[in-house]
């Protein structure tokens, strides 16, 4: 029972959102003096929707590449298992095309050009409240992009400060071959701008049933976690590039037509410990709907270690 408690309160300390949209929960325990290192490979795909014009809808194609590396430096006055973590990370987004033909322009026409980027993140986190079946975390995180264009409306979001709350609920006896453990997470970003281009601040709120046998063909855990995901962005803002398509019909629409995602996805992330200090954790999400979307399906792989 000690062993589970751990792990469900060490896992509320994680701070790492290398993709926003994908939910994050780690499958390995953190302890006081621990290193953890991962690597972690996410692609978005699907379609482009950045208007409700069908002509406008395209296919995405963003990736991302990040290592991170995190130790837990443990209790530091009232806070328990305080957390930090560096990651570095790159990422590259496809062009965006019409669809379809869109007034005089042909279908392929492109909208905006394929860009690469990069970011350096850094994180912490601490407990607030920690028990054998509950526990509270707080999570800040600071990021500074890197060459990063963000006039595009398909790339990978950043924030420049985001902070949330992690809920970690054990549902069954810790001990038990098979058992649940219930996640809620709340996130608010603020986004980053530039001039006249941005990524909007965003708040995204999830929740996750994990499902997890203590031990199978080999001596380790292995199990996933399903549940829904909401996110939607805090401000708007005109996207020129997309606003521009229409401007031959109706000048006003640049002004009008503004860029405010929402999106509605569910989450499904099988893992399975390698060893009792390494583990593979994999992840899909898909959009049930939303406007604005930058991409409606995703997918990643992470190879975590500890030691």
């Amino acid at each position: 029972m000690a062993a589970a408690a751990m792990l469900a309160f060490a896992v509320a300390t994680t701070p790492r959102t290398a993709m926003a949209e994908v939910p994050d929960w780690p499958t390995l325990g953190r302890h006081e003096g621990e290193i953890d290192l991962d690597v972690s490979f996410t692609s978005a795909f699907g379609d482009i929707a950045p208007s409700p014009r069908v002509a406008t809808f395209t296919d995405a194609d963003v990736r991302v590449l990040s290592v991170g590396a995190g130790y837990n430096v443990g209790r530091v006055g009232p806070l328990a298992a305080t957390y930090v973590r560096v990651e570095l990370g790159s990422f590259s987004t496809a062009e965006e095309r019409l669809g379809l033909p869109l007034d005089a322009r042909p279908a392929g026409f492109v909208v905006n050009a394929s860009s690469r980027g990069a970011f350096l993140r850094g994180s912490t986190a601490a407990a607030l409240i920690s028990g054998p079946r509950v526990s509270f975390a707080l999570l800040l995180d600071g990021t500074i992009p890197i060459g990063a264009e963000l006039g595009n409306f398909s790339s990978h979001h950043l924030d420049w400060l985001a902070g949330g709350t992690n809920l970690d609920v054990v549902l069954t006896d810790p001990d038990a071959l098979v058992h649940l453990e219930y996640r809620a997470r709340f996130k608010v970003g603020s986004g980053v701008y530039a001039d006249d281009a941005q990524h909007n601040a965003r708040a995204s709120l999830t929740n996750l049933l994990r499902i997890e046998a203590e031990r199978w063909l080999l001596p380790w855990p292995v199990g996933a976690s399903v549940g829904p995901q909401f996110s939607g962005d805090l401000n708007e803002h005109a996207n020129l590039a997309h606003a521009a398509l229409a401007a031959d019909r109706d000048p006003s629409v640049i002004a009008g037509d503004s860029t405010r995602r929402l999106s509605v996805d569910v989450a499904l992330m099988p893992y399975v410990h390698l060893t009792e200090h390494a583990a593979l954790e994999l992840a899909y999400v898909h959009t049930l709907f939303g406007e604005n979307l930058p991409w409606t399906r995703q997918w990643s792989a992470s190879l975590r270690t500890t030691f």
